[in-house]
């Protein structure tokens, strides 16, 4: 049944929507010298292109954020009766002001069919996903603003379903009932200082079906991108070089979509064993020792290695083997998916190595003492001092 009161587009809409349309002329031997760089390196130039907008966060985020529009058009991966899902969902939580909504912005520009829920009601988001077939790259640059909302939970629970192993969301009240299979990735950005907020959600079935990244700043990092700002403004050179890029990665992006949407498309994959036993390994290590209560068994953080795989070959198209449709990764995509496999899973279990820290702490003196541990990594010590009850009390000490 149709959805009543449907969105209205306003002017600003539209006015985006026409910005997005526009092209910007580029000389043919400057984009087809780009271009040939692009298609030899794609993960390097476009992380590099992000550096170039946001230091010390860009190529971070956009060394795995590129291969989201990958995991959204490419099959799904063969498993019995039942495929593993290829999209490739990213939970990124860092300071204010480290450019997260500026990720998300560049993220539209090249992502297929991208939403953005601020401030989106959970009728709405549905509404859209409808319109859209369920195919859809969804940002939201403040979780905290779902969470506030009168529908939060309920925009939660499309969330999961939608972007997770169901690939399907639903909708129902008095007036109707909607169910829509969906192929989505979606990218999703809180603040440490919210973390308190996120962490029941994060002990729930969301962090599960997201990949986890961290962002911290030192404060010379800080006073780098203060100096990199500075140092930018009315650089018309620049400015220019970034936006040639920018329309080259998207042009790139609409290559690997018709290539999905050609009569030979990649239909499959052929993986090598020894990269799968490797995998395997790293993976038994990195989890042997913990009983998670977060993500259950790890399984999908497992299966993660596998979308990373298949998503940075597909990204790498055109350097790579394609046989009758089936796409053979490299070993480059086997190193780089293990790296990231490796990186992202402890993030992961760094969540909960300080909930066990934190249940054994009973004073300020005793979080004191973890934190100022010279081998304690930047991203542990944010989260142990924006989960900590004993928090407060240091950062009150402090300001004294």
């Amino acid at each position: 049944m149709e959805i009543e009161e449907r969105e209205v587009e306003t002017e600003e809409d539209e006015e985006e929507e026409e910005e997005k349309k526009e092209k910007i002329v580029i000389p043919e031997e400057v984009y087809n010298s780009e271009m040939k760089k692009l298609q030899s390196n794609p993960r390097e130039y476009i992380s590099d292109w992000m550096e170039g907008n946001l230091l010390h966060v860009g190529k971070k985020l956009f060394n795995v954020l590129c291969l989201l529009p990958c995991s959204m058009v490419i099959p799904n991966i063969l498993f019995k009766s039942s495929d593993i899902r290829s999209n490739i969902n990213v939970f990124i939580i860092g300071p204010p002001a480290a450019g997260k909504s500026k990720a998300c912005e560049k993220f539209n520009s090249f992502s297929y069919c991208p939403i953005n829920i601020k401030g989106i009601s959970a009728k709405k988001l549905i509404q859209r996903i409808e319109e859209l077939n369920g195919f859809f790259s969804l940002t939201a640059d403040d979780f905290s603003n779902l969470l506030t909302q009168p529908d939060g939970y309920e925009l939660i629970k499309i969330l999961e379903g939608a972007l997770g192993d169901e690939q399907n969301t639903s909708h129902e009240n008095m007036k109707y009932s909607i169910k829509i299979k969906t192929h989505a990735v979606g990218v999703v950005c809180g603040t440490w200082t919210d973390l308190k907020k996120y962490h029941n959600y994060l002990r729930g079935g969301f962090l599960s079906r997201t990949s986890l990244m961290f962002v911290s700043l030192t404060y010379k990092q800080r006073e780098e991108i203060v100096r990199f700002i500075n140092d930018g403004i009315g650089n018309s050179s620049d400015s220019n070089d970034s936006r040639i890029k920018e329309q080259i990665i998207k042009d790139y992006y609409q290559l690997l979509f018709k290539i999905q949407s050609s009569p030979n498309p990649v239909k499959g994959y052929i993986f090598d064993e020894k990269y799968k036993g490797m995998a395997m390994s790293s993976w038994i290590e990195l989890t042997k020792d913990y009983a998670n209560d977060i993500t259950g068994d790890f399984k999908r953080e497992f299966q993660d290695f596998y979308r990373f795989v298949v998503s940075h070959a597909f990204l790498n198209y055109y350097e790579r083997k394609v046989v009758d449709g089936m796409l053979h990764p490299s070993k480059e995509d086997y190193e780089y998916a293990l790296e990231l496999m490796k990186k992202l899973l402890l993030n992961k279990i760094s969540l909960i190595q300080s909930d066990i820290l934190l249940k054994r702490m009973d004073s300020p003196k005793q979080l004191i003492e973890v934190i100022n541990n010279p081998g304690l990594k930047e991203d542990a010590k944010n989260i142990l001092m924006n989960l900590s009850p004993y928090a407060n009390s240091i950062n009150n000490s402090n300001g004294k």
